[in-house]
């Protein structure tokens, strides 16, 4: 029996309409949770369901994954007693927006400050300068053909696309991976029911406030849109398994295309994924249909071969306009499905970084210790529960670290693939500890997380705020030093001192390019000889510190600063046995090895070099 409000605030009973009279099929619903109770029809584990609140009512709109408003009414009386939230969104007519709703778009707000505070602060690292020059040639018209030294197209489309609409800066060139740094904090309201609503907004925060995912949403490389676009697999092959409409299976289509236009490293996506899907096919497939139920291969056949037909073409088109630069470009096509591929495993024996094997297992719980733990643990309570998600969760995590501890090319920013499993299982288990808070030991365990937590913050505040430029950070890799916009400064005060401005003649030794190329874009006269050696007459001159020695007894007209380039951390010894200088560190970052540096040479000839 529903009831309906009385104009005097009473209730009524109101009869429902039958299913024999609908002629609807009755589908019990499933309690959301993830952490207690039984099986779901995907496996994930539900809650039993709690009695109705004030909250569910007004909630009831928001269901699965698909957000529908309740259809337009008459006004009706808000019941006394109803809490203050939930009398505020009826009251406005918005019953969907709830407490939680609430939470989530304040995690937003709060993500999107905390990505774009101080954005262009920090000097564009060598490669942010390639992918900002590169997107800003797209811009002006200069095209852009595939190259997989630099990664996939998407990124290049897009970040011209913000230079079109809100003008060329540093602040725009990183614009975009901070709003997918954003966005993404918003998908674990789509896992709810596998996560629990308490472990879905623990994701969230974590993602909010991670060291790791708040640093690279503030820089522009692909990972941050890769991880994105990987949790919104997750979601929607979970949601598709739950519930399958055609929806999340082109969706599904559309998401792997923009991966594989990110970044080649969807293809260990790919792999660690599809082994899972694999071997829940094979579990299936062995299973006699009447002797239990078969959740992906029910989800298939429920929804037929046409959501698939429409994903596949899906996938073809988003693929063929990107790598084609819509079209311009036909041999973009080929190399997208060739190139990319084989310029990765080329680069596997080349083992840049020259890290070890164990690389991200020092650095995740050196930034990351909530995860960690909590992640970990979780691999005991997925060894009782043994569902579909909790299987998924621990072969992610294993199969992602794995992968990426076998490859060569071990590097700062990839840290956030084999994160992010591990910010699902530990979002899990919190969900797990948080519905027994009234133990004694989930207490104990949610303090626990709580200081970890302030850890978190106190290393992202480092990271992102205080030493962005410094590499006494583990995740700062040879990054570009604060001296390279003294001396832009420098090199734009010469400028105007010598009447010319942007047609000013500046001589840039080759090795120096990057990123002198990106700040020196709006120049009109500036040449990058493979190398200086000769006598020069252009106002500016950039020498390589290789060089120096050569050029500098004939640059008598020249006044001349030495700066660093690019600065790292001397062979980070990520096997420090001394848990005290890890202790020193993880305060205060003091670094137990001297920083190095590649230097370059600015010289001004000295009539210019002083003046207004």
């Amino acid at each position: 029996m529903a009831t309906s409000v009385k104009p005097d605030g009473s209730r009524r009973p109101q009869r429902r309409p039958s299913n024999k009279s609908t002629g609807a099929r009755r589908t019990p619903r499933v309690p959301a949770g993830g952490a207690a109770g039984p099986e779901g029809r995907n496996g994930a584990l539900v809650a039993d369901a709690p009695p109705a609140t004030e909250q569910d009512v007004a909630a009831q709109h928001v269901q699965g994954d698909i957000l529908t408003l309740p259809p337009e009414s008459e006004p009706t009386a808000v019941p006394v007693g109803q809490r203050l939230d939930v009398r505020l969104a009826r009251s406005v007519g918005a019953p969907w927006l709830t407490r939680e709703v609430g939470i989530y778009g304040g995690l937003l707000l709060l993500s999107l400050v905390m990505r774009l505070v101080l954005l262009a602060d920090k000097p564009l690292h060598h490669d942010e300068s390639l992918h900002a020059t590169y997107s800003w040639y797209l811009y002006r018209g200069r095209g852009y053909t595939y190259d997989p030294m630099m990664h996939g197209p998407f990124q290049f489309h897009l970040t011209a696309l913000v230079f079109f609409l809100f003008g060329v800066s540093e602040f725009t060139a990183r614009l975009l991976p901070a709003l997918f740094g954003t966005a993404i904090v918003a998908l674990p309201w789509f896992l709810r029911k596998e996560l629990g609503r308490a472990g879905a907004l623990f994701l969230a925060i974590m993602l909010s406030l991670s060291p790791s995912f708040l640093y690279f949403s503030r820089f522009e490389r692909n990972d941050i849109y890769i991880a994105f676009f990987t949790l919104a697999m997750v979601a929607l092959f979970f949601r598709f398994l739950d519930r399958p409409r055609h929806i999340h299976v082109i969706l599904l289509g559309a998401v792997w295309a923009l991966s594989f236009t990110a970044k080649e490293n969807t293809f260990i996506t790919a792999f660690v994924f599809g082994l899972f899907v694999l071997g829940v096919l094979a579990r299936e497939l062995a299973m006699r249909p009447a002797s239990g139920s078969r959740p992906l291969i029910d989800a298939v056949r429920s929804v037929g071969i046409e959501p698939f037909l429409f994903a596949l073409a899906t996938f073809g088109i988003i693929f063929a306009v990107l790598f084609t630069t819509v079209f311009t470009h036909p041999q973009g096509l080929l190399d997208g499905l060739t190139k990319s591929i084989q310029y990765w495993l080329s680069q596997q024996p080349v083992a840049r970084g020259s890290q070890p094997w164990y690389f991200y297992s020092v650095i995740m719980p050196a930034y990351e210790p909530l995860a960690i733990l909590f992640g970990l643990a979780a691999g005991g309570l997925a060894a009782v529960r043994r569902t579909y998600w909790a299987v998924f969760l621990v072969w992610f995590a294993v199969g992602s670290l794995a992968v990426y501890s076998w490859a060569g090319e071990k590097m700062p920013w990839l840290v956030l693939h084999t994160l992010l499993p591990f910010l699902l299982l530990s979002a899990w288990m919190l969900n797990w500890v948080w519905e027994r808070r009234r133990a004694l030991g989930a207490r104990i365990a949610l303090g626990v997380a709580a200081l970890l937590s302030i850890y978190m913050v106190h290393s992202a505040t480092l990271l992102s705020y205080v030493n962005y430029a410094n590499p006494v950070e583990l995740l700062v890799y040879v990054q570009s030093s604060t001296d390279v916009l003294d001396a832009m400064d420098q090199i734009n005060t010469v400028a105007r001192r010598s009447g010319q401005g942007y047609m000013m003649p500046i001589v840039v030794d080759s090795h120096d390019s990057w990123p002198f190329v990106w700040y020196l874009r709006d120049y009109k006269a500036v040449s990058y000889p493979a190398s200086v050696t000769g006598p020069q007459t252009a106002p500016v001159v950039v020498v390589s510190s290789d060089t120096n020695a050569q050029v500098q007894p004939l640059m008598s007209d020249y006044q001349g600063t030495t700066y660093k380039l690019r600065i790292w951390w001397v062979q980070q010894p990520l096997n420090q046995a001394d848990m005290m200088k890890w202790f020193r560190w993880a305060m205060w970052r003091e670094a137990w090895n001297p920083l190095g540096s590649y230097d370059f040479n600015l010289y001004i000839k000295r009539d210019l070099a002083a003046g207004p």
